[in-house]
């Protein structure tokens, strides 16, 4: 079974990405809309696992905001130490996010 339903559906979703990617190319100047759209980005993939949880497992979820907001204290804390926003502060951030949750799985 095909996630898409159409082969122009296809092509549609693929120009979208593309042009979406070249994005911060013409506003470089102004990072205003670049910041919208990568916190946009964020916050639907944050909503999209929300609803992979809620919606098609039918789980309640009591605590799925914790790991979102355990990575955003951990870039208010760093971001100001550190100066320069890099991989590897972002695979920190997941990283410690990941062993997070697993302490609190192993707890319940």
């Amino acid at each position: 079974m095909s996630v898409f339903s159409s082969k122009a559906e296809k092509v549609f979703i693929f120009a979208f990405f593309f042009i979406a990617l070249g994005i911060p190319l013409f506003f470089n100047e102004n990072t205003f809309y670049v910041n919208k759209i990568s916190t946009m980005l964020i916050l639907s993939i944050f909503v999209m696992s929300l609803d992979y949880l809620v919606g098609r497992t039918g789980l309640i979820t009591l605590g799925h905001a914790m790991f979102y907001g355990l990575g955003g204290y951990l870039f208010a804390i760093m971001i100001p130490e550190y100066e320069v926003v890099n991989f590897w502060l972002y695979t920190f951030y997941v990283m410690a996010a990941r062993v997070y949750a697993l302490i609190v799985g192993l707890l319940c």
